[in-house]
């Protein structure tokens, strides 16, 4: 009669974890490649940075792949487009409600879960053939940060012109999280497309939604219309806010010796007592001091 109760026990138990991870794995049927599936290849295409879908890092997007890196970018490539309907689903993948509250108590509520990260990278590695999934990321783009938005950026991004133009309409949404998401994507990715620079500026000038930091940042990174944008940052040194005065001062230096006329403004903001933003200015004169030619920075 034991034996008896400890099977049903032992069956119905197993049934429970089956039916449990049906529910936390997303889909059901995966694409593979040298009988590998895409999950497998994607554990490494993972750089492991676990910061990647929290943070709005002012850095550009790199990516510094080893070998086996290399070797899982191109199984998802050989998978292409069969592998774009499992991604979207890794792409706003959430944790259980166990796993989350035990990340809070933890105090990694700002982690996101590995298959964000990765589907991140395989999107990355995709490229331009992801483009049949422009309709969905531009869907998940607007859900905002918490619910795949800054992935779908950063997918958007990877794609090329056609998700460029998707991220520069959204930067001038009234959708606050996309905006967000759609300006450091751009500028993480130095990309633009006709009205990227517009639209940024238009962040920059108006705050929009307290954005007008990272678009100085992304002005910067982006590096384009310099004879425009350098005065505008210029102007930002003098900001009362501190995070725009930050923002401004990062985003000179990419402009290199195009942006001359910071010079005096960066060196004034040297004398200042905020550390943070002495680094910044410091970091900015010499990207602009840099000869080009040489790479050596200019006496």
């Amino acid at each position: 009669m034991k034996t008896k109760v400890v099977i049903t026990v032992a069956a119905i138990a197993m049934v429970l974890l089956c039916l449990c991870l049906l529910v936390c794995m997303p889909g059901k049927r995966q694409p593979e490649y040298k009988g590998r599936t895409l999950a497998s290849w994607l554990v490494h295409v993972d750089d492991g940075y676990r910061e990647r879908g929290a943070v709005f890092d002012w850095a550009p997007w790199t990516q510094e792949r080893s070998v086996e890196q290399a070797e899982a970018d191109e199984a998802i490539r050989q998978m292409g487009t069969n592998s774009l309907s499992r991604l979207l689903q890794y792409l706003t993948y959430r944790d259980s409600f166990v796993k989350a509250r035990i990340r809070l108590l933890q105090k990694k509520q700002l982690v996101y879960p590995a298959y964000r990260r990765q589907a991140v990278l395989a999107f990355a590695a995709l490229g331009s053939l992801a483009k049949p999934a422009i309709p969905k990321l531009t869907e998940i783009l607007y859900r905002g940060p918490l619910d795949g938005g800054k992935e779908a950026s950063a997918a958007l991004a990877a794609i090329g012109p056609e998700g460029w133009a998707v991220l520069t309409q959204a930067v001038l949404s009234t959708n606050s999280g996309a905006s967000l998401c759609s300006i450091w994507a751009l500028g993480s990715h130095h990309a633009s497309v006709p009205g990227t620079v517009a639209a940024l500026t238009a962040v920059f000038t108006n705050n929009s939604f307290g954005n007008s930091s990272i678009a100085a940042w992304a002005l910067g990174a982006i590096g384009e219309e310099s004879d425009s944008v350098v005065p505008l940052l210029i102007r930002g040194l003098q900001a009362s806010d501190r995070d725009l005065r930050l923002g401004c001062a990062v985003g000179l230096g990419p402009f290199g010796r195009k942006a001359q006329t910071a010079v005096p403004a960066l060196k004034q903001a040297l004398e200042g007592s905020d550390q943070h933003f002495r680094h910044c200015a410091d970091e900015s004169l010499k990207q602009i001091s840099t000869d080009p030619a040489t790479g050596s920075e200019k006496k």
